[in-house]
């Protein structure tokens, strides 16, 4: 999701959207320890993608409250 468009969420939104991302990344880590050293890639990439969500969002809910 593009950095810009969660300028125009709500904070409610943010944070129900941060949770689900959470939730995601938890059970793509179960996934990733299900395969030990051969873990596909495209979970990796989902990983990868996911941290950056929650990365995004935490900022932007940090920005909000004067965190910088």
């Amino acid at each position: 999701m593009p950095a810009d468009t969660l300028k125009y969420m709500d904070d409610e939104t943010l944070k129900e959207l941060l949770e689900t991302h959470r939730v995601n990344l938890r059970h793509l880590e179960l996934q990733k320890a299900q395969y030990g050293a051969l873990v596909p890639l495209h979970i990796v990439n989902q990983i990868t993608s996911t941290e950056g969500e929650i990365r995004l969002i935490e900022a932007e809910l940090q920005r909000r409250s004067g965190g910088w």
